[in-house]
């Protein structure tokens, strides 16, 4: 595609000094200048304007399609990345962190085998999607913005780096940093739940938003939700048409605590 630019310039350049040199001899007149070699100059400039103008319309359309091309692959890219997010599940135990430590909390599990099993079973669940989250490559993202700025310009390409890519990139290494503690703990390394549902919560805390819906709470994936419609705008921009947002869903809800 540098290439194609370079031959874009190239024609441009040909095509204005073309037309130019054909305005100056058609319009002026020296005396060392004859009639006979001011018409076959004017002749040459527009012969070669002329086909200048046709390969800078090739290059426009090929250079359209390919900025097309790679916006298009960005969003493709970052969508899969924000998928991962929305695959989240809430976590909510109904117990306050400052009731609870570890001894408390291995007696409240060995009361009840049933409802201990429930409460582990969907907290590893829980813990393992941010795991596969963790997992995921940033690359092609990082290599994906990389050409658009070739095609946009630096104010849009700072524009789309701050309000797309970096938000989910930043995200995603928060995760990450916290994601260790959980594969410690499913790895059998450590046992202390209460850290872990400590670190849990604080993910949930910037990545999920509660809302009181009559007698219960609904919980959304905001961060989801949120960057979401950002990139439907993205996608509306590309393809110059009308945003299609989706309503966002109310992913967990539980009854609303009771005042004491």
């Amino acid at each position: 595609m540098k290439v194609k630019s370079s031959g874009l310039k190239v024609s441009l350049a040909i095509l204005l000094l073309s037309v130019l040199l054909s305005v100056l001899f058609h319009f002026c007149s020296w005396s060392k200048c004859t009639q006979n070699l001011r018409d076959y100059i004017v002749m040459l400039s527009v012969g070669a304007s002329s086909s200048a103008l046709v390969t800078l319309l090739i290059y426009l359309t090929e250079y359209k399609e390919a900025k097309v091309t790679t916006l298009e692959n960005y969003w493709v890219t970052i969508s899969h990345v924000l998928e991962e997010f929305g695959k989240l599940e809430y976590y909510h135990s109904g117990i306050s962190l400052s009731l609870m430590d570890q001894a408390k909390l291995k007696l409240m599990l060995s009361q009840n085998k049933r409802d201990a099993d429930n409460y582990l079973n969907k907290l590893n669940k829980v813990m393992d999607g941010y795991i596969l989250l963790s997992k995921i490559s940033y690359k092609e993202a990082e290599n994906a913005i990389g050409h658009i700025g070739y095609f946009t310009g630096k104010k849009t390409w700072l524009k789309l780096y701050k309000d797309i890519h970096k938000p989910i990139r930043d995200k995603l290494n928060h995760v990450r940093e916290e994601v260790y503690h959980f594969e410690l703990y499913r790895s059998g390394e450590v046992n202390n739940i209460p850290v872990l549902l400590d670190k849990l919560y604080g993910l949930q805390e910037i990545l999920f938003k509660k809302a009181i819906k009559g007698s219960f709470v609904c919980v959304y994936n905001n961060f989801y939700d949120e960057m979401s419609k950002v990139l439907e705008d993205f996608r509306a921009s590309i393809y110059n048409c009308n945003a299609d947002y989706q309503e966002p869903l109310c992913r967990y809800s539980y009854t609303k605590p009771c005042k004491n």
